[in-house]
């Protein structure tokens, strides 16, 4: 079997940026059978359980991993954004994708476990403008391409919780 090259991963990286619409959703409500120890993140799932809520990324960008001068961190991990322009220069096969769940704006909000992120979601007539949908808006949630099983996390009205992703490419 072959290697899969580091210019192939950036190539990739660049496409999906540029030839995808991002969005993150959160949901699963119900608790798990071990609410401290959710089960392992599935790979062979289309969807999120019991979605809440879809809001439209706010940053999909080009990185590279550092070990120093990072101008975001992800579960440890240093990260410096890079222009497009650079991507291959700089062997850019990471996209960060950052999603804001605001209940002030959005008017939903409640315990979640699980995040999703979409590519190229479909909302129904007359909200294809809007940047959050409720499920009943959503026309086709597209692709799911990340998920992540955690710990319950509240959300209250009076609470935003930002979510970053780093999507490697290989």
């Amino acid at each position: 079997m072959g290697a899969t090259t580091y210019t192939g991963r950036v190539l990739r990286a660049l496409q999906f940026k540029t030839d995808n619409e991002l969005w993150g959703a959160i949901g699963r409500t119900t608790v798990w059978t071990d609410e401290g120890d959710p089960p392992d993140d599935p790979i062979d799932v289309t969807t999120i359980e019991e979605p809440i809520v879809y809001v439209k990324a706010a940053l999909v960008a080009l990185a590279k991993t550092v070990s120093t001068g990072a101008d975001i961190t992800i579960n440890g991990q240093g990260y410096a954004y890079v222009d497009d322009e650079d991507a291959y220069d700089e062997d850019a096969r990471f996209l960060i994708v950052d999603v804001m769940f605001d209940p002030v704006v959005q008017i939903v909000y409640g315990n979640f476990r699980q995040i999703g992120i979409f590519a190229n979601l479909t909302p129904t007539t007359g909200h294809e403008s809007d940047d959050f949908l409720i499920p009943a808006n959503v026309s086709d949630e597209g692709v799911l391409v990340y998920i992540h099983n955690d710990t319950v996390t509240t959300m209250a009205a009076d609470r935003q919780e930002e979510v970053k992703i780093a999507l490697e490419f290989r």
